[in-house]
């Protein structure tokens, strides 16, 4: 399904292996097992009034989904240190 283009997300950062990247230069290598398998776990976090929606959620989502993966990354990440990365970078 094309989604249409939301003009709140043009200067999008993502963090692709723990680099911060635009959205236009975000890319994974076609040898990557997420594209040569399809085993891959992400999760998409909305702000509301300078809330993450649903976070706790979103968070136990991603873990038990690299779990199915038989992965234990979501675990050793800190997420509280990565987000705030993240929502710096964006509103910058």
């Amino acid at each position: 399904m094309l989604q249409k283009f939301d003009e709140r997300n043009r200067n999008l950062i993502i963090n692709i292996n723990g680099q911060l990247v635009h959205r236009d230069k975000a890319g994974v290598s076609p040898f990557d097992s997420a594209v040569q398998g399809g085993d891959a776990v992400w999760e998409g976090l909305r702000l509301y009034n300078g809330r993450i929606f649903k976070l706790h959620e979103h968070l136990d989502r991603l873990e038990r989904s690299a779990r199915a993966l038989s992965s234990d990354r979501a675990k050793t990440v800190s997420w509280p240190v990565i987000l705030q990365v993240l929502f710096h970078a964006s509103s910058a």
